[in-house]
């Protein structure tokens, strides 16, 4: 069993020479994306900190990669700037002026906000300069899914998790017990932290599974893909977590929806309904909900600004937001910095005299209410308006070129991330990487289409 420190060490060795091996063998673009794949197996609890910066394997052999990418004579870093280069260039300085602000004058800022928003997008949006190299990536892709959904499912069938026996124990947080169960299951959290982020990855990396079923041309080819699928799916019902199964359900939704005018009839009718009948009676849809899916059904009386609340594990969602509503309409532009809203409990002003916050409610699971209290009123915008602009732009991708599934089932599955993901889960960076590296890709795709069209205006011309 290796330490946090011999673990990077090992694991960059062994990506190290394998994307030494593509990147003079088949070029720096296959070589950038499967090294980031092939890290999103490796245990996220293998870091090292250098100068204050914290380097986890994905983030140091990224960044690697990426600086190997630029130096590299075939590569190509000057192309049509896109509308999410900005959303991201906006989130980067709105988080760095926030924790400025907030935390004094520190030279690893910018880096630790690059590092956190930039470096994963950049990394995607190297990696895919044309759609002939979306071939190259789903082999990669589909294996690491593979892995990942294989290793779920002995760790929920079995106690075992792979990752810990050769990467040692994953740390103890207020965030998940390490043997947390549900309906008599081990909760897989795989090489993440939790089993939702686990089975969030994975819902992320689905749309290159769709990928796989265009590009079979024969039963073979797809009878690979039947079963891929089939194990993804179970791999997602390992982790026993119910938001990574819905988002999955609606990204196949979205994508049937858009294909099918019967589908989209259904897909319609089906979430009128579901969302008619929680709209009506909140508190009892979420509590029927949980007691059916192993969730806890005790309720307990909370305070909630002056006024007694009922409290469940699962109505915490529904209370976030009248929780800390005092605290985000006073968070300002800019927030109160990264610090003090990531901390569990939280450390921002506006909760005196909560105590019970610091005991049951001491994770904000919604990614909007955290970035608002993090960076303000600002970086709640700017954080939604990426999500929003990725997920447009890769329907449009989709519309322009029909024959193409993954811009359609990328868009399908970010917009199920950023709703309901974000407002059932906070945004950790365990998934919220593989979800920048694939906005990442979106936008190589869209600055290749603004490529294509100036080429064919220069020749009209």
């Amino acid at each position: 069993m290796l330490t946090a420190t011999a673990g990077w060490t090992v694991a960059m060795i062994l990506l190290g020479g394998i994307w030494l091996w593509l990147y003079v063998r088949q070029g720096p673009t296959q070589a950038l994306g499967a090294v980031v794949l092939l890290s999103l197996a490796i245990p996220v609890w293998a870091r090292i900190s250098v100068f204050g910066l914290p380097f986890t394997v994905q983030t140091s052999i990224t960044a690697l990669a990426a600086l190997a990418f630029a130096a590299h004579p075939r590569a190509k870093i000057l192309t049509p700037l896109t509308v999410l280069d900005c959303c991201v260039a906006l989130l980067w300085s709105v988080q760095v002026a926030s924790d400025l602000l907030t935390e004094g004058w520190k030279l690893q800022t910018p880096f630790l906000a690059y590092g956190e928003w930039a470096l994963p997008y950049v990394a995607g949006r190297y990696c895919i300069r044309s759609r002939r190299d979306i071939e190259l990536i789903v082999p990669w892709a589909c294996g690491v899914l593979v892995v990942l959904s294989a290793t779920a499912i002995l760790e929920s069938t079995t106690g075992v998790n792979l990752f810990e026996e050769l990467f040692g124990i994953r740390p103890d947080d207020d965030l998940s017990p390490r043997r947390a169960q549900r309906l008599g299951f081990k909760r897989a959290f795989g090489p993440t932290l939790h089993g939702i982020f686990l089975g969030m990855v994975l819902v992320t990396l689905f749309p290159w599974v769709l990928s796989l079923w265009q590009q079979s041309a024969d039963w073979k080819g797809r009878l690979r893909a039947a079963l891929l699928s089939v194990v993804v799916v179970v791999g997602i019902l390992a982790t026993v977590s119910r938001t990574p199964l819905v988002c999955l359900i609606l990204t196949l939704g979205i994508v049937a929806a858009w294909k099918s005018l019967i589908a989209r009839w259904a897909f319609s009718v089906a979430l009128v309904i579901v969302l008619g009948i929680f709209i009506w009676s909140p508190e009892q849809f979420t509590d029927s909900v949980s007691r059916k899916t192993g969730g806890g059904d005790q309720l307990r009386i909370i305070e909630v600004d002056g006024q007694a609340a009922e409290y469940s594990s699962s109505r915490l969602r529904l209370l976030v937001f009248k929780v800390y509503s005092r605290a985000m309409r006073n968070a300002g532009l800019l927030g109160y910095g990264t610090k003090r809203a990531t901390a569990i409990p939280p450390e921002i002003p506006y909760l005196e005299g909560k105590a019970d916050l610091k005991t049951r409610m001491n994770v904000i699971d919604n990614g909007y209410v955290l970035m608002t209290l993090r960076s303000g009123w600002l970086g709640g915008l700017s954080f939604s308006l990426l999500f929003l602009t990725a997920t447009l732009t890769a329907f449009l991708l989709h519309r322009d070129r029909p024959d193409q599934i993954l811009p359609l089932a990328a868009g399908g599955a970010l917009l199920t991330i950023a709703v309901p993901g974000f407002l059932l889960v906070r945004n950790n960076y365990d998934y919220v990487f593989p979800a920048l590296w694939l906005i990442g890709v979106i936008s190589g795709l869209a600055s290749d289409r603004s490529r294509s069209r100036r080429t064919r205006s220069g020749v009209m011309l």
